[in-house]
């Protein structure tokens, strides 16, 4: 099935394919110098949780993102965080700073939370909490912009970039109870860390959602569960390409080896040459290998420059979405 929407004015496009007969899906675009790809499995579970989405703008713009939702109304969440996000971070012409991103985030966390109590998927007390148990997702992301590439991410969905010069790729650290400076962060907002779960509840230590563990009395860059991503910045012409992915592949390696296979398998294949799918596949493969019975969710979307990867050919663009100013979509495979 296939169905078109706005939110705020953006033209999304969302593809829902049937899980009886497919569980991983593949796709990609070339536009405005430009090239974005993006993958998904099932892996053993009957719902999709993750969401991807990517945008390329005709300034040759690009943000690409991907999330993974959890908890009750997990896979509307993270659908819906994805286009939120989307519009908050591309009001951005040029590079937003550490503190403009942060309110991006925090703009997406409340409008959310709105969104959720509006649609009647969430009721609150007077008090503005919760009465029961609500969803949450993790993000990440990584936007082309000016002369730099900026990447951000919430909770254990991690972003990564590879360089031109072959140097080591950068990638993110969990937001989870491997990670120190979180640990740190969460005690001394006087949290409590249980069976590895913040709250006693939750793995990811940040997300989007999750209000009934959020204090709405609090600012929100002071909640124990945090919706505001860690970030960074690079410079644009150093970049080979970006990449996000879910928990699901940080289940099948670390994050290090997760980065290594990702640069190694774009570097044979290209974005646009069925990079997606091989490292998919090769996650697939190694929980195989180790005997695994449980397989998450997982995805992963790749963005970069075209001619910085191994591109096959550039299409040529579709007459009829000339007037079209943006190339944008949210996928949920």
């Amino acid at each position: 099935m296939r169905g078109g929407g706005k939110i705020g004015g953006m033209r999304l496009v969302l593809y829902e394919l049937c899980l009886t007969n497919m569980s991983q899906g593949e796709d990609y675009i070339i536009r405005a110098g430009m090239v974005v790809g993006w993958g998904s499995n099932l892996g053993t579970k009957l719902v999709q949780e993750d969401a991807v989405s990517t945008t390329i703008e005709r300034d040759g713009r690009c943000l690409i993102m991907a999330a993974d939702g959890h908890g009750r109304d997990g896979r509307y969440i993270s659908r819906t965080a994805l286009a939120i996000a989307s519009e908050e971070l591309l009001r951005f012409d040029s590079p937003p700073s550490k503190h403009q991103q942060e309110e991006a985030l925090l703009r997406t966390d409340a409008r959310l939370r709105s969104n959720l109590i509006d649609g009647g998927r969430m009721e609150v007390d007077r008090t503005g909490h919760p009465t029961g148990s609500i969803g949450g997702s993790t993000l990440s992301y990584a936007y082309y912009v000016g002369d730099r590439v900026v990447v951000g991410w919430i909770g254990d969905s991690l972003v990564g970039v590879a360089f031109r010069d072959g140097s080591d790729p950068f990638i993110g650290q969990a937001h989870d109870s491997s990670n120190r400076g979180e640990v740190a962060r969460v005690l001394r907002r006087s949290g409590f860390i249980r069976a590895k779960r913040v709250m006693g509840t939750l793995l990811p230590f940040r997300s989007l959602g999750n209000y009934n563990l959020k204090n709405q009395q609090r600012e929100g860059r002071n909640q124990i569960v945090s919706g505001i991503p860690q970030v960074d910045s690079f410079d644009r012409a150093a970049v080979a390409f970006a990449f996000t992915f879910t928990d699901g592949l940080n289940l099948t390696w670390d994050r290090n080896q997760a980065a290594a296979i990702i640069v190694q398998v774009v570097r044979e294949h290209g974005i646009a040459g069925g990079a997606c799918e091989a490292i998919l596949q090769a996650a697939e493969d190694a929980d195989h290998g180790a005997g695994w019975t449980y397989r998450d969710n997982s995805s992963v979307v790749l963005g970069g420059e075209v001619g910085r990867d191994k591109v096959e050919k550039e299409e040529d663009e579709d007459p009829s979405q000339e007037d079209e100013a943006s190339t944008s979509s949210i996928t949920s495979i």
